[in-house]
């Protein structure tokens, strides 16, 4: 009876573990994620630990499964301690880093490994009890180990590149939540997000922060192990392996940027179109009909087609602090436009959502201002492939603004009338 006990009180009590992000089992070595070289001994500790655990549904059946649980567990006990010596191999190895298009940021150093340890964090503390025989602790210890995964700490430092405006918390039990975070995407070698870690300790959000401002983000991953309890076939006894997957994280931070309103910088609304100078009336010229737009003298957006903004947005229009518009909305129910500045003035991103329409743009610009080019993503039913929009064979008046261009080799014109 004393070893049916302990062998059912420490196989059977491995619950689920949770890992962040999707999961995918995998059984093959990789050495360009995470872990690099040393997934090989991690996927030989999942192996064996998956054995021993598979034994628990057979827990006091007879006494064969008792040897076979002797038999197994001075491998398990093997490739761990095998693991535990390597592990801190992987601490310093450096992972791909790039940061989402539109995110006012950039990185400083990437990703990189900073601890690697195995959870839960009982199995460091196992004590063997010397007052039965060494074969049952070690079917207890190999008991024990059968319920680990790994955990990894990284660390990385990014700069942001443009003014950032402070968020209003949100209270909600004892904890305040904010509408942004700096979240960090583990990607895999197709590009699949498999995991998801938001960044909430070492950044005040409820402060501004300026351009040039140096931020480290600290995140974990860790697999996740699945345990039936029932007389499950010994196959759904697996890990996912996700740490090894994982071969470069994306950073996203869609924050609120400040655009102060300053000589070199544009007024009012005038840069969600690309405009400059005292614009009074810009029409944009198509074959199937023009587009009509008017501003006031301070470069605030009046008129559309004739229109006005209440007209164009009847369920509401809210602004930034420089009075600038940054959603409008069509209807009650929701559904409508949303625009972003950078440091110029400029868009720097466009949200358009109505019904099944939906059309997400991300303007890129130089060091000076100028618009590189418009990253275009769609969504809905007949949604297209995202895009890029690029701008050749441009041709500019006095004030600057463009009067002609190709977009993808397509012209596009526009005529514009001036305040004296």
């Amino acid at each position: 009876m004393r070893k049916v006990f302990f062998f059912m009180a420490a196989v059977c009590c491995g619950a689920l573990l949770a890992a962040c992000g999707g999961s995918s089992s995998s059984s093959e070595s990789t050495t360009d994620g995470i872990l690099g070289e040393l997934d090989e001994y991690v996927q030989d500790f999942y192996a064996k630990s998956n054995e021993v655990a598979a034994l628990g549904r057979l827990y006091g059946s007879d006494e064969a499964t008792f040897e076979e649980g002797y038999k197994l567990s001075p491998g398990l006990i093997e490739t761990f301690n095998k693991l535990m010596e390597v592990k801190d191999q992987a601490v310093g190895r450096e992972m791909p880093t790039v940061v989402r298009e539109g995110t006012p940021m950039k990185v400083i150093k990437p990703m990189t490994v900073m601890g690697v340890q195995i959870l839960p964090e009982n199995i460091k503390h196992y004590e063997p009890n010397e007052h039965y025989e060494k074969k049952l602790q070690d079917l207890e210890y190999a008991a024990l180990l059968s319920k680990g995964i790994l955990y990894v700490k990284l660390e990385c430092e990014v700069e942001l590149t443009e003014d950032i405006r402070a968020q209003k918390g949100k209270y909600s039990g004892v904890s305040i939540y904010y509408d942004h975070y700096i979240t960090s995407f583990g990607l895999n070698s197709a590009d699949s997000i498999i995991s998801m870690s938001q960044e909430r300790s070492s950044v005040r959000y409820d402060e501004a922060m300026k351009a040039g401002t140096r931020v480290k983000l600290s995140i974990s991953v860790q697999d996740k192990n699945h345990r039936p309890y029932d007389k499950a076939p010994k196959e759904e006894y697996y890990y996912d392996n996700l740490i090894n997957q994982i071969t470069k994280f994306e950073i996203v931070f869609d924050a609120n940027t400040s655009a102060a309103l300053s000589d070199n910088g544009v007024k009012g609304e005038l840069g969600l179109f690309e405009l400059q100078g005292p614009v009074k009336k810009c029409t944009i010229l198509n074959d199937w009909g023009n587009v009509v737009r008017t501003f006031d003298e301070q470069g605030f957006w009046q008129t559309h087609d004739g229109k006005k903004l209440s007209e164009v947005y009847p369920g509401g229009i809210e602004r930034d602090e420089y009075g600038r518009i940054i959603k409008g909305l069509v209807d009650t129910e929701g559904n409508g436009e949303e625009y972003s500045y950078n440091k110029f003035g400029k868009v720097l991103k466009y949200n358009c959502h109505i019904y099944d329409s939906i059309e997400e743009d991300v303007y890129t610009y130089d060091d000076n201002g100028n618009l590189l080019k418009k990253h275009i993503e769609m969504g809905g039913m007949d949604a297209e492939e995202p895009y890029d929009e690029t701008y050749t064979n441009v041709v500019t008046d006095e004030k600057g603004n463009w009067t002609s261009r190709k977009a993808n080799g397509e012209v596009q014109k526009r005529k514009i009338e001036y305040y004296n």
